[in-house]
């Protein structure tokens, strides 16, 4: 099984060391060694990425001068007057840490080239050297190669885009579905760590079904009205979740309540961190939120957590044959927090809901709702086995 990645973490030779990029090196950080046990490792690169992510924030817009500035018409100063333009400063500030990272990949690339010369060949080549190492990640570059040139056309610098039909190669579906005995697990193993907060974000998102990022911004009074009103931070759709009308929701979100009233806490949002009283940053959120899941999957006597047990399902494991031993099992520690958007999804197809009634839950257009069941190749035995009985009621009415 692949190793999660973690931004900036390099394994070389059984060390573990912390690798920032050319925009991090510019902020002042250097290239670090971790601790030797791997686990450790991440947590220290973690901490390392939050403390960078927040000095980035707190960075000017405008990119701090350089000794010496990228040559007039190189890649490196197409990438500087993108990173200064309003095609990149209104984005929001994940999606620009996401882009800086496919940023710096492009410049230690070919930034001193003329970007008037990158011809499309040159840009697949790149692609199928870096396809060999991070598939998702090659695609993501070629992603916002596109978008940089893009720019750099509006902005009267180049002429012509190389990235502009990159001929992308799909990587091997990742969906998975969280089974209702892997939540418990996960919010067990929150309680225990203390991290209540984790435990209440994974039972609220279970009905939820939204992005990392929304649920983070729900607000705490989400159960002072009939429904709670959220516009979605990426698309701008607005959804209106009735999440009062699910006991178990409201269960674990008045416990949330009151040991927040406890700790003092006056924070706006419902998901706060419990060291600080205020909400997660989405790096801490995701590394707390791994932490206690790979708890759960391990288990620890102390805290009374047996291991996890794997997971037998009734849909074949997207990336698998149907031979394969684990083809219908899911292992907890392959489970995201974003994939309870994806199990919310399906569960609501399950019970018969129709995509118009999905859509406005999870903010998706009918046809991405569509696109997700297909994308990640989930066809439960619950969906089939409802079918065949409507089939069949069908049938034994006289119809054909």
């Amino acid at each position: 099984m692949a190793r999660m990645k973690i931004r900036h973490l390099i394994d070389k030779d059984g060390l573990h060391y912390w690798q920032p990029s050319a925009t991090l090196r510019r902020l002042g950080f250097q290239p670090r060694r971790l601790s030797d046990d791997r686990t450790a490792a991440i947590v220290e690169a973690e901490a390392l990425n939050a403390e960078a992510d927040a000095r980035r924030e707190r960075a000017p817009a405008t990119p701090a001068p350089r000794r010496r500035g990228p040559a007039h018409g190189s890649v490196a100063a197409l990438i500087d007057a993108y990173r200064r333009s309003v095609y990149f400063r209104d984005l929001a500030a994940s999606t620009q840490r996401s882009y800086d990272q496919a940023l710096d990949r492009l410049e230690d690339w070919a930034g001193p080239e003329p970007a008037s010369r990158i011809t499309p060949g040159m840009a697949q080549t790149f692609y199928r050297d870096l396809r060999t190492r991070t598939p998702s990640f090659a695609n993501a570059i070629m992603r916002v190669g596109r978008l940089l040139w893009a720019a750099g056309r509006r902005l009267d610098l180049v002429t012509s885009n190389p990235f502009e039909r990159p001929a992308l190669i799909g990587t091997d579906k990742s969906g998975k579905l969280w089974p209702p005995a892997a939540i418990e697990a996960v919010v067990r193993a929150a309680d225990a760590l203390g991290r209540w907060s984790i435990g209440t974000a994974v039972v609220v998102n279970a009905w939820a079904g939204q992005r990392e990022g929304d649920i983070l911004r729900m607000p705490r009074t989400l159960l002072d009205a009939s429904a709670v009103h959220l516009r979605q931070r990426k698309t701008g759709a607005a959804v209106r979740l009735p999440l009062a009308d699910v006991p178990t929701v409201v269960e674990r979100v008045g416990q949330e309540l009151e040991r927040q009233r406890a700790r003092g806490v006056e924070a706006t949002t419902l998901i706060v961190s419990e060291e600080t009283g205020r909400p997660y940053t989405s790096d801490d959120f995701r590394a707390w939120f791994r932490r206690v899941r790979d708890l759960a999957a391990a288990g620890d006597a102390a805290l009374g957590l047996p291991p996890a047990p794997e997971f037998v399902v009734d849909y074949l494991v997207a990336g698998r044959s149907t031979d394969a031993r684990d083809a219908y099992v899911v292992r907890l520690d392959e489970l995201w927090f974003m994939h309870l958007r994806h199990t919310a999804v399906v569960r609501m197809a399950e019970a018969g809901v129709d995509l118009v009634q999905i859509a406005a839950v999870t903010g998706h257009s009918e046809q991405t709702v569509q696109q997700i069941m297909q994308h990640y190749a989930v066809k439960t035995g619950r969906l089939a086995a409802q079918a065949f009985k409507r089939r069949l009621a069908h049938e034994a009415e006289g119809g054909r």
